[in-house]
């Protein structure tokens, strides 16, 4: 009978005399080694038949189990497109985006009393460039999914933390939170912007077990990739 991936998400709080554990005894179960555990979550890689996994689900303790599905990023919008979008904003001018970023001011940002002092951001996605002058003064907890490196070989998670945090850059605003100085960055894409769930739900459980309260993913399910 043939196995797929799938990934098994569980509270630690569950019963310990249940399906699961009978089952992670059977020859046929494969348990991936680069599970996560946490303090309130597990989640980890298991190759299951439909049979198991039936059984599997019966374990009060499990939260879903999901098959493995693969993810990519939020692709960014041509550099011309983006001109374009800004010469379409009412009452911005040329010259406003040579100190404040042209989303800032869509947003409302410029005129917020709201800094995000005091906020701990999650940002899941290709991991960040922990040397740019951007992120100078931020706390910055970072751990890698992919198995591929902890720096951000594809720039587009660096990219959104700074529009997130991002200090001023060469006397320009980037950042709609500045007052942010503690982030966790889960990498869950590679180079190519490409990983799949199981990363994923990984990372989301380490930033909910980190006390993040914010998560930020820019990116998306794969369906033609799957």
């Amino acid at each position: 009978m043939s196995t797929h991936r799938h990934t098994l998400i569980r509270t630690n709080d569950g019963a310990t005399r249940s399906p699961y554990f009978s089952m992670r005894r059977r020859p046929g179960l494969q348990v991936s080694p680069n599970g996560f555990e946490s303090n309130s979550l597990t989640v980890t890689d298991v190759d299951v038949t439909e049979a198991e996994l039936a059984d599997m689900v019966r374990d009060p303790s499990v939260v879903g189990m999901p098959r493995a599905f693969p993810i990519r990023l939020i692709s960014p919008v041509d550099a011309a497109d983006m001109v374009q979008q800004v010469d379409a904003i009412p009452d911005l001018q040329a010259t406003d985006v040579n100190t404040t970023g042209w989303g800032i001011t869509e947003v409302g940002a410029h005129v917020s009393s709201f800094d995000g002092a005091g906020v701990r951001v999650a940002v899941i996605d290709s991991g960040i460039d922990a040397a740019h002058v951007a992120f100078s003064g931020v706390t910055l907890d970072r751990v890698d999914f992919t198995n591929t490196g902890i720096n951000d070989d594809n720039g587009h998670g660096t990219h959104c933390a700074g529009t997130i945090f991002g200090r001023d850059v060469d006397g320009t605003r980037i950042g709609v939170a500045r007052g942010v100085t503690d982030a966790m960055i889960g990498k869950v894409l590679n180079a190519s912007g490409s990983g799949d769930s199981a990363m994923l739900f990984k990372a989301i459980a380490w930033a909910i077990n980190g006390g993040a309260n914010v998560v930020s993913m820019s990116l998306g399910f794969d369906f033609p990739g799957y």
